[in-house]
C-alpha cells in the first residue's frame, strides 16, 4: 500500500508540474503574440551594425538614422508567401517606408490623376524596391519625377515592382502573374545584374528561399507559427553557408549566368512584344566592379569574388541588344560614395541611375 500510495504522489507532482508547464509555455506565447512581438533578427542585428554608412547619405544623420530603424523592424517581418515567384515582401508603413498589401513599394505620387497614364512598371530586386532610402527616393519615384519633366503633356505612373532578393528568372514570373490579371504595362523596365550574379552564382536557377522551404516540406512539421519559435529563431537564427569559389570554376560559373540571363531576358522580351509593352533591360552597377574602393565602407564584401569581374566584363559583348542598357561603370569615376550600406544605393546614385533610364525610354 505504501507503495501504491507514493505512487499516486509521483504521479500527481509530475501532473501539476507538467501542467504548470504547458501552462507557462501557454501565457508566454500569448503575451508575445498579445505585444506583436516580432524579435529583431540577429542576423539583421548584425548586418546593422557592420554596413550602413551613414556619410553616403544626402540627409541629415539623424534622419539617416530614424529611417535605418525602420528598415530593421520593416526586416524583421518574415516575407510572405506569393504564388509562382516563391515570397515577396510584407505590407508595412513608416514614416519614410510604405508597401502595399502585395509588398510593392509606395512611389512618388504623380503629378497628374488620369484614366490614360502611360503605365512604366519597374522590376528589380532589393536595389530597386530601394533598401536603404525612403520611399520617394527610390529609382522608380526619380523615374516618376524626371518623366513628368521631360513630358509634361503626358499623364504618367510610375510603379515600383522591385522585391528583395528578385532576379530575372522571378522577374519573368511577375511579369506573367501581372498580365494574367490584365494589368498589362506600356513599358517594362527591368533592373538586374546583382541578384543574377549572386544567385545564379551557385549554378542553380532557384528563388534564394528554396533550401528553406524544401526543407520545411521534407520535415512535414512547421512550428514557425508559434510566437515562442519565431523568437528563438530570431536569437539564434540558421546559418547560411557562405558561397566559395575555386579559380577553376569561374568560368562555368560565369557562363552559367550569363546564359540563364540570357534566356530569361528573351522570353521577357518575346512576352512583351506579344502584348504590346514596350521593354528595357537595365544592367546595373556593383560595388564588386570598377569603383573606387576606399568610398565603401567595408571591403572585401563575403558575397564578392572572381566571377563579378568576368561576369560584368563579358555582359556588354554577350547582350547583343538594342533594349540592353549597361550601367555597370556609371559610378567608375564618381568622387564620392554612393552605396549606403554593402550593396544598396544613395539618393544621389538612384537619381542618375533613374536618369539614365528615362533617357532611353521614349513614349508617343
Amino acid at each position: 500500500m505504501n507503495k501504491f500510495n507514493s505512487i499516486i504522489k509521483f504521479y500527481k507532482f509530475a501532473v501539476i508540474i507538467t501542467f504548470n508547464a504547458l501552462l507557462i509555455l501557454i501565457l508566454f506565447n500569448l503575451i508575445l503574440a498579445g505585444l506583436g512581438m516580432r524579435s529583431i533578427d540577429k542576423r539583421i542585428l548584425d548586418y546593422s551594425k557592420t554596413f550602413p554608412d551613414i556619410e553616403a547619405y544626402r540627409i541629415a544623420a539623424p534622419e539617416a538614422r530614424s529611417y535605418l530603424k525602420e528598415q530593421d523592424i520593416m526586416r524583421s517581418i518574415p516575407l510572405e508567401y506569393e504564388p509562382w515567384v516563391q515570397f515577396r515582401n510584407p505590407e508595412f508603413h513608416s514614416k519614410h517606408i510604405n508597401t502595399d498589401p502585395k509588398g510593392f513599394r509606395k512611389t512618388k505620387e504623380p503629378k497628374h490623376q488620369s484614366d490614360k497614364y502611360v503605365k512604366v512598371y519597374v522590376f528589380g530586386g532589393s536595389t530597386t524596391f530601394g533598401y536603404g532610402i525612403s520611399d520617394n527616393d527610390t529609382i522608380p519615384s526619380y523615374m516618376q519625377k524626371i518623366l513628368e519633366e521631360q513630358y509634361p503633356n503626358k499623364s504618367v505612373l510610375v510603379k515600383n515592382f522591385g522585391q528583395t532578393c528578385y532576379y530575372s528568372s522571378q522577374e519573368l514570373l511577375l511579369l506573367i502573374s501581372l498580365i494574367k490579371n490584365n494589368d498589362i504595362p506600356d513599358w517594362a523596365v527591368f533592373i538586374d545584374g546583382l541578384n543574377d550574379t549572386n544567385q545564379l552564382s551557385r549554378l542553380r536557377d532557384e528563388p534564394w528561399l528554396t533550401n528553406q522551404i524544401k526543407n520545411r516540406l521534407d520535415s512535414g512539421i512547421d512550428f514557425s507559427w508559434i510566437p515562442m519559435v519565431r523568437f528563438v529563431k530570431a536569437k539564434f537564427p540558421e546559418k547560411i553557408p557562405k558561397l566559395s569559389i575555386r579559380e577553376e570554376d569561374t568560368q562555368r560559373i560565369v557562363d552559367y549566368v550569363l546564359s540563364r540571363y540570357k534566356k530569361n531576358l528573351e522570353m521577357i522580351q518575346s512576352i512583351c512584344r506579344l502584348y504590346g509593352i514596350k521593354f528595357i533591360f537595365v544592367w546595373q552597377p556593383v560595388p564588386f566592379y570598377k569603383y573606387k574602393k576606399p568610398f565603401h565602407k567595408k571591403f572585401p564584401h563575403e558575397i564578392d569574388g572572381p566571377h563579378w569581374e568576368k561576369v560584368y566584363s563579358s555582359v556588354a559583348d554577350y547582350m547583343h541588344n538594342e533594349n540592353f542598357l549597361d550601367l555597370a561603370d556609371i559610378f567608375a569615376q564618381t568622387q564620392g560614395k554612393v552605396y549606403v550600406d554593402d550593396v544598396h544605393y544613395n539618393e544621389y546614385a538612384n537619381e542618375k541611375i533613374a536618369s539614365k533610364i528615362c533617357a532611353a525610354l521614349e513614349f508617343n
